[in-house]
């Protein structure tokens, strides 16, 4: 289904004449209107499109990049979250720890094109695509020819500009200011671009995840006695980082896509706790600290190849690879005295791994 993207505001519906509009074409006519309407009181460019002999759910909604300009986006994420009800739609779904890739009803494409990851998938990627490299963003609801969707809920196509040579550079610095005046720094950088047939996107992050927890808790008996207090102050500094890679090629039939992972965490945590004890004959006070250990590191690699033949039938390979290793170790002191009396020690191994190879 190709939408007309010639005026600026436009709203292409076809009906049967002489014949009184069922009420699902009604509805389908007023969100038509609605996204119309949207584009024009903003000055931008909304194209709304269905045919009279399709349902509601079989729908493409074209958001032009001009549409966008008045919010000031950085990165194609920024104009994903502009988007009335997308944010929201693209939330659902599986979370990170599903098994396989799954093939879901709420996509992202990138020029009509998935990507085979799920560490490093297409959402991850919105964020390190600036915002001048998009030309229009698609809204598919249901089927669509042209890009190969078959009864997915919702997906949207991020179409980038065509040109035979282009690049950018997407920089990002932010910090986390907590409530113990610790300033935690972090930021992203990516390269994106393409030369002749082959498009790329490198990227770096360091994101902050400093946290400081302090908690009170008082313990009384029916009666209203006290029974215990507790004082617990935790510290984990943390920074989770990655780096990743896509890499695409268009041949004359075929298109070759390519994309790796790695990242990297290790937040040591201590823990440091008074309990206050009232319940004996006299107040006892029993100090405890903790010294916790987690490493992380994380792969992926995938990839897939598609192939068109003549016939118009398309054959499609794609692999992933990833493996995970993490490490924890908890060590807990009393605090005495005469010095730290060790009462504890654990320490956990974990790893998991995927190996995944689909043909269609």
């Amino acid at each position: 289904m190709e939408p007309n993207r010639g005026s600026p505001t436009e709203l292409s519906l076809s009906s049967q004449p002489q014949q009184r509009p069922s009420p699902q074409s009604l509805l389908r006519s007023s969100l038509a209107a609605i996204f119309a309407l949207l584009g024009a009181a903003h000055g931008g460019t909304v194209i709304a499109q269905s045919a009279g002999d399709e349902s509601l759910e079989d729908s493409t909604v074209v958001f032009e990049a001009d549409f966008f300009d008045q919010f000031q986006p950085v990165s194609v994420n920024d104009m994903i979250d502009r988007i009335p009800g997308i944010g929201l739609a693209l939330g659902r779904g599986g979370g990170g720890g599903r098994r396989g890739i799954g093939g879901g009803g709420n996509e992202i494409l990138i020029n009509g094109q998935r990507i085979t990851g799920k560490s490093n998938d297409s959402r991850d990627q919105l964020r390190r695509i600036a915002a001048d490299q998009v030309q229009y963003i698609e809204i598919i609801r249901g089927t669509s020819e042209e890009i190969d969707v078959r009864g997915g809920s919702q997906v949207v196509n991020i179409v980038l500009v065509e040109a035979s040579s282009r690049s950018s550079v997407n920089a990002e610095v932010n910090a986390d200011l907590i409530q113990d005046g610790t300033i935690a720094p972090g930021g992203r950088f990516s390269y994106t671009g393409q030369t002749g047939n082959l498009n790329y996107v490198f990227a770096m992050e360091s994101e902050p995840r400093y946290r400081k927890n302090d908690t009170f808790e008082v313990s009384r008996d029916a009666a209203g006695n006290l029974l215990e207090v507790r004082e617990e102050n935790i510290i984990r500094d943390q920074d989770d980082l990655q780096a990743s890679m896509n890499l695409g090629y268009q041949f004359e039939n075929s298109i070759v896509q390519f994309n790796a992972l790695f990242g990297q965490t290790s937040p040591p945590t201590s823990v440091r706790r008074t309990i206050t004890d009232f319940r004996g004959s006299e107040v006892s006070v029993n100090n405890v600290r903790e010294g916790n250990q987690f490493d992380r590191d994380n792969w992926e690699v995938g990839g897939d190849f598609e192939y068109d033949f003549s016939a118009g039938s398309t054959y499609r390979v794609l692999f992933l690879v990833n493996d995970a290793e993490s490490d924890f170790t908890r060590e807990r002191f009393d605090v005495l005295d005469t010095g730290d009396d060790k009462n504890l020690f654990l320490r956990s191994l974990g790893r998991n791994r995927e190996r995944i190879m689909r043909t269609s």
